[in-house]
């Protein structure tokens, strides 16, 4: 079996605490919760009324998952090579 080698290079993330990686690791050390209550009239009919929304405005983009996607990605991209977050 031939073992291929991976190299993470930088991490990217939009989560409910935070639309980058460093703001969701301080929200997350600091004890945040990214759950809050559902507010939008679309959600009036919905049993559950609490969720973990997306820190970022996925309105401005047709297809949620390349919104959620593409500022992950680029936060990877932006960190300099052997970077550091902090």
């Amino acid at each position: 079996m031939t073992r291929t080698r991976v190299v993470v290079t930088g991490l990217g993330a939009t989560t409910p605490l935070g639309g980058d990686v460093a703001t969701t690791w301080e929200a997350m050390l600091a004890g945040a919760s990214g759950i809050s209550r559902i507010e939008a009239d679309w959600a009036d009919d919905l049993a559950v009324k609490i969720a973990g929304p997306a820190a970022v405005d996925p309105a401005t983009v047709l297809d949620r998952v390349e919104h959620l996607g593409s500022p992950a990605g680029r936060h990877v991209r932006d960190l300099p090579v052997g970077g550091r977050l902090g």
